[in-house]
């Protein structure tokens, strides 16, 4: 069973990340940058935490994901 939605992987797969560390450092630097857009700004606090609290197989996670999302 996946831990990450859909839209998460979907999320991470566009950033080009890595790995789970690499996707940390971005997404906290974009969530300091998007205060103002409240609904992005709580989605990405919630893959944040989500990244930090799980213990999740990172790339097992995005293995699913093509890595063109426009497929």
């Amino acid at each position: 069973m996946s831990i990450l939605t859909i839209e998460e992987k979907m999320l991470l797969r566009s950033l080009n990340c890595r790995n789970q560390a690499e996707a940390l450092t971005v997404l906290k630097h974009f969530s300091t940058d998007l205060q103002t857009e409240a609904i992005l700004h709580d989605s990405i606090q919630a893959l944040i935490s989500k990244l930090e609290r799980d213990h999740l197989d990172y790339m097992a996670e995005n293995a699913d994901m093509p890595d063109d999302l426009s497929e």
